[in-house]
Formats: structure tokens, sequence, C-alpha cells
């Protein structure tokens, strides 16, 4: 998508509007705004309302993707809203470059932490004349790298158009010149009487031609895109009658070939659901579990949190690891359900105390945070260390961090 904007501002409206909706005076949104102004920052924020139902607009999610650079106006309100935690999310998924400025002196929450955790943030509240001066500085360092390695990409599809185009003009001048030897040649052997002769004459002239061969190559690539379609029409039709023949497990695997593109399977989001749902209604816990994971993210379906939480339950209640963790997740950040830390720390708990990394980690994220347990970082690093032994990176890094 076309960057139409240098920053989007995530922030709360009740750090910048009062409750009949006038400018707060003073308001540190406000200053930030007119520094953007001077500074010739071009920004998009919501100062419309913008945001109603259950998910996000459209109007969000495309200024979002429409923006170079994210920057989250953290505050006590920011921090409580729930459309905060979204647009951060979104920002992080799409892995936007994200800045975080502490207006006042609020802890993040647990939601926007998982997020942006590792991002060194700007301490605004504590001096706003050097904060916002240090948050100048990162945006248009990161602009000025940004625009550099869109400039050198820019010169570079020139260099190559430019050198296609001369090397094209050689090559017509060329086969004109050979076209036109052609046309002499094929009008000498007219004067041949012999028919046979003639025509066999002719013929070798016209195959000898670049649009001859050309046209012969198209052809040739028609016919065999042609077998290919006749191969995979036929390959679908034998496809129609694997799911009486194909175990659960099989048709999971499947799935996953879809997904993961193995196998000879293009990557196919539709079909992997397809497969997933196949092995899913049949009871088989794996591929419940992934077509949970097909709905929590929107890949090959709309997304939708509740029916994700429908199938990481079925795949809970037959004990899968990864059903678990997912379940878990979802009542950590209230997707689909309430929010609920004691959930979400029992689902944590039985995925790790099977050996899975990421619910290990996510203990690790618990008991580090105190969400759901007593603050201990000592029980986290275990749990971190438990999980980055089996290669989780997250976990390493948040083990090196506490080191």
């Amino acid at each position: 998508m076309e960057q139409k904007y240098d920053v989007f501002i995530s922030y709360s409206r009740k750090d910048y509007l009062d409750e009949n909706g006038q400018v707060i005076p003073g308001n540190e949104v406000s200053k930030i705004i007119d520094r953007f102004n001077a500074e010739k920052i071009s920004y998009w924020l919501d100062k419309d309302k913008v945001l109603s139902g259950n998910d996000f607009t459209e109007k969000i999610i495309d200024n979002i993707e429409a923006s170079r650079i994210f920057v989250y106006l953290s505050s006590a309100n920011a921090n409580s809203s729930k459309w905060t935690k979204r647009e951060v999310a979104y920002a992080d998924d799409l892995g936007k470059y994200i800045i975080p400025v502490q207006i006042d002196n609020a802890s993040y929450n647990k939601q926007v932490a998982f997020h942006i955790i590792d991002l060194a943030f700007i301490p605004y509240y504590a001096n706003p004349e050097s904060g916002l001066d240090e948050l100048i500085t990162s945006i248009k360092t990161h602009l000025a790298k940004q625009q550099a390695e869109e400039q050198k990409s820019k010169e570079e599809q020139q260099r190559i158009i430019k050198e296609i185009k001369i090397d094209l003009k050689t090559l017509n001048n060329e086969e004109t010149k050979l076209e036109a030897d052609r046309s002499t040649l094929l009008a000498k052997a007219e004067r041949i009487t012999d028919t046979e002769e003639r025509d066999k004459l002719k013929a070798e002239i016209v195959e000898s031609s670049p649009i001859y061969k050309k046209l012969s190559e198209e052809r040739q690539n028609l016919q065999n895109k042609i077998t290919e379609l006749e191969a995979k029409l036929m390959k679908a039709n034998m496809t129609e009658a694997l799911p009486d023949s194909l175990t659960p497990s099989e048709m999971n695997k499947l799935g996953n070939d879809y997904y993961y593109s193995r196998n000879g399977k293009t990557q196919d989001y539709n079909m992997a659901v397809e497969w997933y749902r196949k092995a899913a209604e049949q009871g088989y816990a794996i591929g419940q579990s992934n077509l949970g994971f097909m709905y929590e993210n929107g890949y090959g379906v709309n997304k939708d949190y509740s029916e994700a939480v429908k199938w990481y339950r079925k795949a809970t209640e037959q004990g899968n690891a990864n059903g678990q963790n997912h379940l878990g997740y979802m009542y950590l950040n209230g997707l689909g359900v309430e929010e609920d830390y004691s959930e979400a720390i029992k689902w944590f708990r039985k995925s790790a105390e099977q050996g899975n990394d990421h619910g290990q980690a996510n203990m690790g994220f618990m008991y580090e945070k105190g969400y759901g347990v007593p603050k201990d970082i000592e029980t986290a690093k275990e749990w971190y260390k438990k999980a980055a032994e089996q290669g989780n990176d997250y976990a390493k890094k948040r083990l090196e961090k506490l080191s």
C-alpha cells in the first residue's frame, strides 16, 4: 500500500478532548501534533471518533497500513483503551517501526507490553521538551533511512529498465534487418519454377524467422499449460473421492502441505482451511487446533475469535497442548472470551506441563509480569529456560533481559 503518512498516532482521546469534545488546554497530544506540523511531518490520528462495533474499522486499518511509522502515546488512559491495544497489535503484526512515547508514568497494559516490551521507549513525561526532541530525531532518522532504501531500490529498477530498453532496441533493429533480408529471399524463391523445391525453400525461410519461432514457442507453452491444467483437473477429480479414504491425520497433513507450501503444494490458505476442517470435524485434535488458529488470524477465512475459541476448546478437551496454549492466549487478551488471567494461566500451565515451548514461554511471561500469579522473576526464568532449551526465540530474549 502507498505510504501516505509519515506517522500514525495511536493515543487516547481522553488525553486530547474533554467530556464535551473540546480540546483540553495545554494537553501533550496537541503539543506533539503542533511540533509535527512545524517539522512538516505528515501524520494521521483519529479525531473523528471513527471507532465503532466489535472490530477495527477499515479507516483505522487502512491508515496504519498507509503510515511509515507507528507512534504510541502511552498513558493511563491509552493503556486502558481496548482500541489502542488493537492498534499496537496490528502495527506489530505488520512489522511497522514502532516508537513508544510515555506521556505519563503509567505502566504499559499487559497486552500492549506483549508487543512492545523489547522496544526502547521515550520518557516524554520526565522532560517534555527533550522528549519531543528525541521523538522528532527518531522519526526523521528512520524516515531518512527508509527513503534512502526506497531511492536505492528505485534507482536499481530504473537501471534495469534502461538496460532492457537498450537491449530491446538493439534486438528490434537486428530483427528488422533480418526480416527485410527474408522478404528478399522469399521474392527470389518465387522465381523457382519447381513447385516442390520452391515451397520447401519458402518454408525454410519462414521457419528461420524469430517471429515464427516465437509463435511456435508460445503455441508449445499454451499446449503445456493445457496439459498441466488437465492434469490438475484430473487430480482435483481424484481429490473429491479422497475424504472417505484418508485418515484424519492424513487430512491434517494435507492442510499443512497447503499452509507451508510443502510436498508439491502451492501455498493456499483456503485449501489448508478445508483440509483442517475435514480433520477437525472428524474429531482430530491437531486439526481442531489448526482450524482455530486459521480463524484467530483470518487465514483462508474471515477472522472470527469466537469460532477460534470454539475449535481451541474442542482440541483442549482431548488434551492437545497447542490448543491449550492458544486458548490461554485468548483468555489473556480477551479475544472471543472475557479477559481472565486465571483461565489464561490455567491453560498455559497445562500446555507447558506437556512440554510445549510456547506454553512454557507464556508461563514465564505470566510470572514475570504477575498476571494471574504472584510476580516471581526466578520462576519466570525457570519457565523461560525450559522454552529456550527447545529453541524458543522469545524465551531466549527474555532470559537475556532478566539475567
